[in-house]
């Protein structure tokens, strides 16, 4: 019987261990890295500028959803309308995704973070 006890008491110390680390470890595991946001109106103001660390695969998309106020619409993809103060309307004017001052080939849920990198989402006019 005190055998039985020990195995049983070894699995649930096991199960509590892996909840543990399963349930306080960030996604993505502990591999982080650290990005720079930077917002732009219509004015050539910047609105936001400000540091955030992330975990593992993260997406524009998801630091922006954690972190801001956004609004978006969704046609095949996500389309970032609004960031907290900044509207657009994707027919007047937009924002622009610039990665270390290049244009992004994606939209936001397809712009992963890289360490050390700047992301700047400007509003920009239609011609």
């Amino acid at each position: 019987m005190k055998t039985r006890a020990k195995i049983l008491l070894s699995v649930l110390l096991i199960l509590a261990a892996s909840f543990s680390m399963i349930h306080f470890t960030p996604l993505g595991g502990d591999v982080y890295g650290e990005v720079r946001l930077e917002v732009i109106d219509g004015d050539e103001e910047t609105v936001i500028d400000e540091h955030h660390r992330f975990y593992g695969r993260t997406s524009l998309y998801r630091l922006l959803v954690e972190n801001y106020e956004i609004d978006y619409r969704e046609d095949f993809s996500k389309v970032l309308l609004s960031i907290e103060t900044i509207e657009t309307d994707f027919q007047n004017n937009f924002l622009k995704i610039k990665v270390d001052g290049e244009p992004a080939d994606y939209g936001m849920e397809g712009v992963y973070l890289e360490d050390g990198a700047e992301y700047t989402l400007k509003v920009v006019e239609v011609d």
